[in-house]
């Protein structure tokens, strides 16, 4: 009886399950979600989901209706979602092409196939019209001896940093000033490429440009905002100063004074300074040849050969490295962080110490060897060698100088490591005052 009551039940349950769930054999397809929303020049992915994983490969075509013309308003991946076998979702990205108004895209899936739809079976793509784009330049002031090149950054007014460009966009630029004759551009306009929202312009010196004048002129470079995509950000425009030629050692020539260590003492109490990072390395700050009040450089230059030598005096700790030496140009070695070579001889960088305190960190700095220094920076061991400096002028006229190759030194000992010269902890970036 029990047997038989059993074989009914199941045979109950077997008819109403073929009977009752013949749509369930079907997988359910909805939308993730009813609405997306479309940023201008951006895209965006029109999901699509299964209640089950396909068991086979399954392709569900797509209608699209709207207010908004699709291939002349929009652009779309595909005309059909597929889905792998063993996947449960798939979609389509849906790209703005410049569309001028506010407008609507409707997704509409066909009703017919090894599918039913559930609830989510229309999504709409909502354009809520063109954003302005705003611009900015990674610095606002700049050197162009050899070469200089600029990154352009756009965000959204709506979107901000999240912008991507759905295509390349080329962002168009002026130069102005009376320095502008001096700078070739690389194009008259900044690319973004397809997926980015930041591109770079490449200027180089003209080499036409005259030589020795008295004053190195100012171009500007800005964007072209006769396009009213285009707004001005806090840094619109960079001010360029064009060196009338490459900062040659006789342009050093001078008595220079020595007057800080920039950034030595970090004065905010952040401890970001370098006696704050020697001591979080467990050296001792007191050793760091930063007793030189007294110091000067002094550099001439022999009229009759051109020869430009540079001699050490008066007192202070970096009388253990400087002797007596002929200066000349030299290729840049022992860049600080993210330097980018510029030319022959220049790169744009910062010490991470002056960028601490100048802020905006990026100066253009010239390399230079001195035939004769003493490498060991001691004041109990010599060892003579060459060397390699860099330098620049600031706004005020000062030299600022950085060390950029000796031997391990008696301070900093843990700071060194496999014999690598760390530009930002030992450059000792020091600022010099003209007598």
């Amino acid at each position: 009886m029990k047997k038989t009551l059993t074989f009914i039940v199941i045979a109950v349950a077997a008819l109403l399950a073929s009977a009752c769930n013949k749509d369930d054999e079907k997988i359910k397809v909805e939308f993730a979600t009813s609405l997306y929303q479309l940023e201008e020049l951006g895209s965006t992915e029109v999901v699509l989901k299964l209640s089950a994983e396909a068991g086979e490969p399954l392709e569900i075509p797509v209608s699209f209706s709207g207010s908004a013309k699709k291939d002349v308003d929009y652009s779309v991946s595909s005309d059909k979602f597929v889905f792998n076998a063993g996947t449960k979702t798939s979609s389509i990205t849906v790209t703005d092409l410049g569309m001028n108004n506010e407008g609507t895209i409707t997704f509409n899936i066909s009703p017919k196939g090894k599918y039913v739809p559930g609830n989510k079976y229309i999504a709409t793509v909502a354009f809520p019209g063109k954003e302005t784009l705003i611009t900015n330049f990674d610095i606002t002031k700049a050197d162009l001896i050899e070469s200089l090149t600029l990154t352009l950054k756009l965000t959204g007014a709506r979107s901000g940093d999240k912008f991507k460009a759905a295509t390349d966009l080329d962002v168009p630029v002026q130069l102005t000033g009376e320095g502008a004759d001096g700078v070739v551009l690389g194009s008259k306009s900044i690319r973004i490429p397809k997926g980015s929202n930041s591109g770079t312009i490449k200027l180089t010196r003209n080499a036409e440009f005259a030589d020795g004048l008295s004053s190195d002129p100012v171009a500007v470079l800005e964007v072209d905002r006769k396009n009213s995509r285009y707004s001005a950000g806090d840094k619109y425009s960079v001010t360029i100063k064009v060196h009338s030629g490459l900062q040659v050692p006789a342009r050093l020539v001078g008595r220079w004074n020595f007057a800080e260590i920039i950034g030595l003492v970090d004065e905010s109490g952040e401890e970001g300074g370098v006696e704050d990072y020697f001591l979080g390395m467990d050296d001792d700050p007191d050793l760091i040849p930063k007793n030189n009040e007294g110091f000067f450089l002094l550099i001439t230059e022999n009229e009759e050969t051109g020869e430009v030598t540079l001699k050490p005096g008066g007192t202070g700790d970096y009388n253990n490295f400087f002797r007596e030496a002929k200066l000349t140009m030299t290729h840049p070695v022992n860049t600080s962080t993210e330097a980018v070579r510029l030319g022959e001889y220049t790169t744009r960088e910062a010490n991470m110490f002056e960028s601490y305190v100048l802020g905006e960190g990026h100066f253009v700095y010239t390399y230079y060897a001195l035939s004769n220094a003493n490498r060991a920076f001691s004041a109990d061991k010599e060892t003579l060698g060459t060397s390699v400096i860099a330098a620049r002028f600031n706004e005020a006229g000062d030299l600022i100088i950085q060390f950029r190759d000796y031997d391990k030194p008696p301070f900093g000992e843990n700071w060194w490591s496999d014999n690598k010269f760390d530009a930002d902890v030992f450059g000792l970036c020091t600022r010099y005052t003209r007598n």
